[in-house]
C-alpha cells in the first residue's frame, strides 16, 4: 500500500491563497481545490488605523465648523449691541439736550429785572 500526499499552493491574487490537495492510495486518486482569503492581522489594523483617521479629521471639521459659527454668531451679536448702545446713547443725549433746553426756556421767562434806585 503506498500513500502519496501531494499540496500545491500557489498564490492567485493579494491575499488570496488557492491550494490543491491529492491524495493517491494506490490507484485511487482524489483531488480537492479550493481558495482561502488571507487577511494579515496587520492590514486590519492598517484599515482601522485609516478608519480612525478619516473619522478625526471629519470630527476636527465639525468640531472647526462649530467654533467658526459660534465667532460669527458673536461678532453679529456684539455688532448688534453696539449700534443699540449707539442708538440709546444718541436718544439720551437728545432727551437731555431737549431737557436742558426747556430749562433754560423757564429760567429765561422767569427772569426778572429788577433796578436799583440810588436817587
Amino acid at each position: 500500500m503506498i500513500l502519496e500526499i501531494l499540496l500545491k499552493i500557489s498564490a492567485v491574487d493579494n491575499f488570496v491563497v488557492q491550494y490543491t490537495l491529492i491524495i493517491k492510495d494506490n490507484d485511487v486518486v482524489s483531488k480537492t481545490s479550493s481558495k482561502v482569503v488571507i487577511v494579515p492581522v496587520n492590514f486590519k489594523l492598517l484599515k482601522k488605523k485609516e478608519m480612525d483617521k478619516f473619522l478625526d479629521e471629519i470630527q476636527k471639521k465639525s468640531i472647526s465648523n462649530e467654533i467658526k459659527h459660534y465667532n460669527k454668531k458673536k461678532k453679529f451679536l456684539c455688532k448688534l449691541a453696539k449700534n443699540q448702545m449707539q442708538d440709546i446713547t444718541s436718544n439720551l443725549l437728545s432727551n437731555i439736550e431737549i431737557i436742558n433746553n426747556s430749562i433754560n426756556l423757564k429760567l429765561s421767562y422767569n427772569k426778572k429785572t429788577v433796578t436799583i434806585d440810588n436817587n
